[in-house]
């Protein structure tokens, strides 16, 4: 696989994405009467929004409340809203479609590969009827924004290896907030690992737990789930390992943030395809304007030490909202939490899966997971959602499999 990246521009960047962003909405406000937009109080989405507001001859906007009290996303989603033209507005409450509530669900109908946001499907059915109502057939999502804007820690790295002195202040803030030791972080910085390599050391390491460090060189972790079998673990590190040999050797040019906003882009793609699939049983086409050719080649573009800003929240998207944007969700602090929808899903769904599992799995079946160990995980006490990722992926290849034995007869 090869992967080149244009040279970098420097602050030139910042109209060209304003422009290429607006044009992107534009285009489609011009495609429908009324136009959907997401609009959840983040910069991504609030960003959307108002270039929408400004050109939807008719917009609808979505929020979506949470469970937790303490979840902020309500409040700065209404300041937005209230400094927008008139429109409608729809409020989705959080048992409006619970999570998971269809994980059991084969009817997404495209059988090339796992749907992968099992547990929002339902959700995802939900926004689109009531878009439907209201005559909305675009409706716009902020997919895109985290993976393009958002510096991780593969663009920490990348960094040092261009820019090493100009790295130091970013790197104690992602040390800080990641609560990463001083000297583990300096080791992970200054070493050089080939993509390639990266990968075998993964193919060896799926039953170990997870490092929570600053390690992800080229992308997260790969890990197994405890209920994956041997047979499973043995598969997937030699199909890792075939996917290191086909790499070979690549350029030093090629940095790991490239490649991580690659992945990121391409898997927002495919699951901004597979939303609009099931939401245009409905009238309603899903659409990503982050994830148009023109927004992702500026982000590529971008220099470094540009997408790093002291104290500041995605810099180079800021650089790109409207002149009527909000200055008091530019200097927002907090994140939105979405966890007890995952706690909440699990629980009312549990005794659906654990039934389900026990009568017949075709992972099972395949050899790929013990149902009995996953039965285990499907009842335990889990302090932390980040298993539930396992979860999710599991789910989705069983109704996957479902699916296809449906589609073959």
């Amino acid at each position: 696989m090869e992967l080149s990246v244009a040279p970098r521009a420097a602050d030139g960047y910042r109209p060209r994405l304003r422009a290429a962003l607006e044009a992107g909405v534009r285009a489609r406000a011009e495609a429908t009467p009324v136009l959907g937009s997401d609009l959840s109080g983040g910069l991504d989405s609030t960003t959307l929004a108002f270039y929408a507001d400004r050109y939807a001859r008719q917009l609808v906007t979505v929020r979506q409340d949470a469970y937790d009290a303490t979840n902020d996303d309500v409040k700065w989603a209404a300041l937005a809203r209230s400094r927008m033209g008139t429109g409608d507005h729809i409020r989705m409450e959080p048992d409006a479609a619970p999570w998971y509530a269809e994980w059991n669900s084969i009817s997404d109908g495209d059988p090339s590969s796992p749907y992968p946001a099992l547990r929002t499907l339902g959700f995802t059915r939900a926004l689109a009827e009531r878009l439907h109502d209201r005559g909305a057939t675009i409706h716009l999502t902020g997919l895109g924004g985290d993976e393009l804007f958002s510096p991780s820690f593969t663009h920490l790295y990348s960094l040092v290896r261009r820019h090493p002195l100009r790295a130091f202040r970013p790197m104690r803030g992602m040390q800080a907030i990641a609560r990463w030791k001083t000297a583990r972080t300096v080791r992970a910085l200054i070493r050089r690992m080939p993509h390639s390599v990266w990968l075998r050391d993964m193919a060896g390491q799926l039953r170990q737990p997870d490092s929570n460090g600053p390690e992800q060189y080229w992308e997260p972790e790969a890990r197994a789930p405890s209920w994956a079998t041997a047979a499973a673990v043995s598969q997937s590190g030699e199909l890792i390992r075939e996917a290191a040999d086909l790499l070979g050797e690549q350029s030093p040019d090629v940095l790991p943030v490239d490649f991580e906003m690659l992945r990121l882009v391409n898997a927002d793609g495919r699951l901004t395809r597979r939303m609009s699939q099931v939401a245009e049983r409905h009238g309603v086409a899903f659409d990503a304007p982050y994830l148009d050719d023109a927004v992702v080649d500026l982000a590529f573009r971008t220099r470094l030490e540009d997408r790093v800003s002291h104290g500041v929240f995605k810099p180079v998207l800021q650089a790109a909202v409207p002149e009527n944007f909000p200055r008091e969700l530019l200097s927002r602090r907090s994140k939105g939490d979405y966890s007890a929808e995952a706690y909440s899903g699990l629980a009312r769904n549990r005794g659906s899966m654990v039934k389900e599992f026990a009568e017949g799995s075709l992972l099972q079946e395949e050899g790929l997971i013990d149902a009995e160990a996953f039965r285990e995980f499907l009842t335990a006490v889990h302090p932390s959602t980040q298993p539930f990722r396992f979860l999710d992926a599991t789910l989705g290849a069983e109704m996957w499999l479902r699916n296809v034995h449906n589609v073959e007869g």
